[in-house]
């Protein structure tokens, strides 16, 4: 009997050894639970505080904060003495291993209204990116569209079709290569300062033109034949004095406009487009992709660029005396 006394004694040490580690186990979460509510709550706060309804794309989430932060009590979980019989401890280790839950359920519930309220702003980020790119890319799209209908001595009817994107800054080059692919060519803006420079120098003298000072408009020209029942072949070629792109000069002159026409192989040439020497032995010449290029628009002076330049171009024949269009030209900044 008194072997069965003491095997029971020690299990019943046992027992309470293991009822006492499962209370400082809870205790231990149960205050590390407490600092976390204080810091969350406070966060919460600050996150409520710090964002305005026009930083977020759903005004909802903010509302849904305050309601949370509002409903949640920073009542911290209470922590007892620890009892002196088993069962007793137990006790308290299960209360505060709801206390545990509870705290769980209202960090958590914070959270969740801080993180709607993140995504919200993080939505809203995205759509103005989202729309930022899609302006500039319609920006950079050939969108810009004017005709030139004329008629030759012969009494040959034509129309000119020029397509024509926003002027872009050289310095951005997403933009430059979008405007350039649409237009037909490859040719990254370094490369095409490079060629002004050349042409400006004759390979000799200081670079003139930079990326970081200048803009860019691609386009492309087409010329039809659409006199009825007289066609232009091989047999029947035509030289019949094509129009062509002029920019519109300053008057003050502060800014130099240079005019570059890209041949199939994607070389640039300076002005290797002649409508006057252009033949035609097809019913439609083109399309002929451009580039022009203002150097020196952006200066230590001009940091916006001169107010005073006229970004406008003109399709035109090159006889003044020919009817000719005005192009308006939009910017992409």
């Amino acid at each position: 009997m008194l072997a069965v006394a003491l095997g029971l004694s020690g299990c019943a040490k046992q027992d309470k050894q293991n009822a006492i580690d499962a209370f400082n186990t809870a205790k231990e979460k149960v205050t590390q639970q407490n600092s976390t509510l204080k810091s969350t709550f406070s966060a919460a706060e600050d996150t409520l505080k710090n964002t305005s309804k026009d930083s977020v794309l759903d005004a909802s989430t903010l509302a849904s904060l305050q309601q949370t932060l509002s409903s949640t009590s920073t009542e911290t979980g209470a922590i007892p003495e620890i009892a002196a019989d088993t069962a007793a401890i137990k006790k308290q280790t299960d209360e505060l291993n709801k206390s545990y839950a509870d705290l769980q359920t209202r960090i958590s519930q914070l959270n969740t209204a801080v993180q709607s309220v993140n995504d919200s702003k993080q939505a809203l980020a995205d759509k103005k990116q989202q729309e930022a790119e899609a302006k500039q890319a319609e920006a950079a799209s050939l969108n810009n569209v004017k005709t030139l209908s004329w008629e030759d001595d012969n009494g040959y009817k034509f129309l000119a079709t020029a397509r024509i994107s926003s002027w872009v800054k050289a310095s951005d080059s997403n933009l430059v290569n979008q405007a350039g692919k649409q237009a037909g060519w490859n040719v990254d803006a370094q490369s095409l300062m490079d060629d002004v420079n050349y042409y400006l120098t004759a390979g000799y003298g200081s670079p003139q033109a930079q990326v970081s000072g200048s803009i860019i408009a691609f386009g492309t020209l087409t010329f039809q034949n659409v006199t009825p029942e007289f066609h232009i072949s091989s047999s029947n070629a035509l030289s019949p004095g094509l129009p062509v792109i002029f920019p519109v000069q300053s008057s003050t002159g502060s800014s130099v406009e240079i005019l570059y026409y890209i041949s199939s192989s994607n070389s640039v040439n300076i002005y290797p487009f002649d409508g006057n020497s252009a033949q035609m032995d097809t019913d439609t010449y083109g399309p002929i992709p451009f580039a022009v290029v203002i150097y020196n628009y952006f200066t230590p002076k001009t940091p916006n660029g001169p107010k005073e330049l006229d970004l406008s171009l003109s399709l035109a024949l090159q006889s003044p005396t020919n009817p000719s269009v005005d192009i308006p030209m939009n910017k992409t900044w």
